[in-house]
């Protein structure tokens, strides 16, 4: 077997886009992996609640 490497570095991008991400009562489940990916392709993640926010700031 070949034998997994003891420190891997991950290198994280400068963001340059920005993704708006709905969180709330009704959407509330993410793989955190899918977020971390988006992050380190350099996505700023925005979250907003469709429920609790009567208008989004324009992203």
């Amino acid at each position: 077997p070949v034998p997994l490497p003891k420190h891997v570095k991950i290198k994280i991008k400068k963001p340059t886009t920005t993704i708006a991400i709905a969180l709330d009562g009704s959407f509330n489940f993410y793989y955190s992996d899918n977020l971390n990916a988006l992050r380190r392709e350099g996505a700023n993640l925005k979250f907003f609640s469709p429920i609790n926010n009567k208008k989004t700031s324009r992203i």
